[in-house]
Formats: C-alpha cells, structure tokens, sequence
C-alpha cells in the first residue's frame, strides 16, 4: 500500500527575511511527521511576483517545488494555483502555511493526529481558543466576528474565517473553485459548505511576526464580500439567475399578452406601462441568459 502523500504549501511575498528559517523549521518537522504519520510530505513554495530577493532565496532551497509569477497578482490567485498544482499532481492533501512564520509548525500534530485530515474535507486552524495568547488588532477582530456571522447564514460555524493555516482533502481539490485575487479562505469555507463537504477546527498557536508586515489593508473586507457573493451566484445559479430571471421574463410576457388583448378589445386601460413592461422582459431574459452561459462554463 503506498504512502499518503500531503503538499505543504506556502505562498510567499517579500518575505526575503523569513523564508530560510521557515524552510530549515520545515524540514525537521517533516521528518518527525513522516515517521510518526508514515507518510510523505512536499514542501511547495509559491512567490507571489514578490520585489525583493524571495525568489532568489526560493531557488537556492533544496527538496522543494517552486511556483511563481512575475507579477503580484494577490493571495487569491497564490492559493488557487496551489490547488491546482496539488490536484494535478494528484496527492491526497495540502496545507497552506502562511509564508510570515508566524504559525507554529507544531501544529500540524493537530490537523494529522487521529487520522482527522482523512475524515474531514476542509480542517480550519483556530486562533481564538481560551488558552492562546494571540493578540489581533481590534479592527482585524471586528472584521473577523463580521465574516463570521456572515458564513453562519449558510449554516458554517467555524471560529476564525480569516485564519491561513488551513489543510484540504483531495476530495475539495478536485473541484475547487476560488473567485478573484484576494483572500481566499473565506471563500474556501463557502465552497466546501455549497459542496456538502466536511468542514472542522482545531486550535492552533500563533507567534509573533518578527520580520516584515501584513499586506491586509482597509479594502480587504469589500472585495472579499463581493467574492463571496460571486461565489455564491457562480455556484448557485439555478436559484440566483435562471428560475428568478425566467419568472421576471414570464410575468411581463403575460401581461405584454394581456395588453395586447386589451388593445385588440379596443380597452385602453393597461395594468403597467409599455416601458417597464419591456424592463422586465428584458431583466429577466437577461438574469436568465447570464445564469445558463455561467452553468455552460462551469461545466467545461
């Protein structure tokens, strides 16, 4: 039987100063985890198109997959490539790891003890436990306890949504589906529920930043919103395009009938304006159209 083989992935952005000790700490947790675990672990770095020596140190580095883009295209795009990758190359996992060095590789025990990343789909790392002493700024917090709420409509009850330290199955790999650039772990959440996959937590550690800075700034939570609900449509469209744009399209074709046998009747009253008359027509072939083109392109 062979070995279950697991990518942990990183992408990075000018974090030049980080990325060595990130590697050498890597490399003696595999080997305690793939002996305890008998299992196989791949190191895959992703540089975001960053401006400073990242790829240069990346390339040095031994026993390791490289990914990259010239430009930097954001989190989202790092994160989507890397699914691709891991599902491509057909291993039955990945972490994302942020690139920072933040997150204690310890950790890792966590998501792998009791066999729980075979039994769960999408295992999130929870900063918000009683025991840690992770401080986040108040404004990353309220935005934290708003996306929170948000995912607890679609019935998803996960304590950190912002969190990076993330693993998915090979069953999520198979048909992920990331929108935009930006963060993506939101989105992932989100995707997983919509998909009926099992979704999880476990409580991790966080250590202090001590080389570089965050990237996340005052636009992250608007586009993030606006990805999530492009999402849902894209993954919904059924209920948010096709059925309420054929039932708009259905009501002002009735009534255009019905206005057409009041004028035939020589009956000037009519119950709505030619103008939105035609307005809902045309919405609601549109809504329609949208939806049936977006299910064509899903299911190429």
């Amino acid at each position: 039987m062979s070995k279950s083989t697991i990518n942990i992935c990183i992408p990075v952005f000018n974090e030049e100063k980080n990325i060595n000790k990130l590697y050498e700490d890597l490399k003696i947790k595999i080997l305690d985890l793939e002996k305890k675990y008998d299992m196989i672990l791949k190191i895959v770095f992703f540089d975001d198109g960053s401006s400073d020596n990242s790829r240069q140190i990346l390339e040095k580095l031994e026993n390791i997959e490289l990914l990259y883009v010239d430009e930097n295209k954001g989190l989202g795009n790092a994160i989507r490539e890397l699914c691709m990758h891991s599902k491509e190359t057909g291993v039955n996992g990945m972490f994302k790891v942020d690139g920072d060095g933040q997150m204690d590789l310890d950790d890792l025990n966590k998501f792998l003890e009791n066999d729980m990343h075979k039994n769960k789909d999408v295992i999130y790392g929870n900063r918000f436990h009683k025991s840690s002493n992770y401080k986040m700024p108040l404004h990353r917090r309220f935005g934290s306890k708003i996306f929170k709420i948000f995912l607890k409509l679609f019935s998803i009850d996960i304590s950190d949504p912002t969190n990076g330290f993330i693993y998915l199955s090979k069953k999520y790999l198979a048909n992920s589906k990331i929108i935009g650039n930006y963060n993506a772990a939101q989105q992932i959440l989100l995707d997983a529920k919509l998909r009926n996959l099992k979704i999880d937590e476990v409580n991790i550690n966080l250590k202090q930043r001590s080389e570089g800075r965050s990237f996340i700034g005052i636009k992250y939570p608007i586009i993030v919103f606006g990805n999530l609900i492009g999402l849902y449509i894209y993954k919904r469209t059924l209920q948010t395009l096709i059925i309420p744009g054929l039932i708009i399209f259905l009501i002002g074709f009735l009534i255009f009938i019905y206005n057409i046998a009041l004028w035939i009747l020589s009956i000037k009253d009519t119950i709505i304006s030619d103008e939105i008359l035609f307005l809902f027509i045309i919405l609601g072939a549109q809504l329609a159209i949208t939806g049936f083109i977006i299910n064509i392109f899903k299911e190429k």
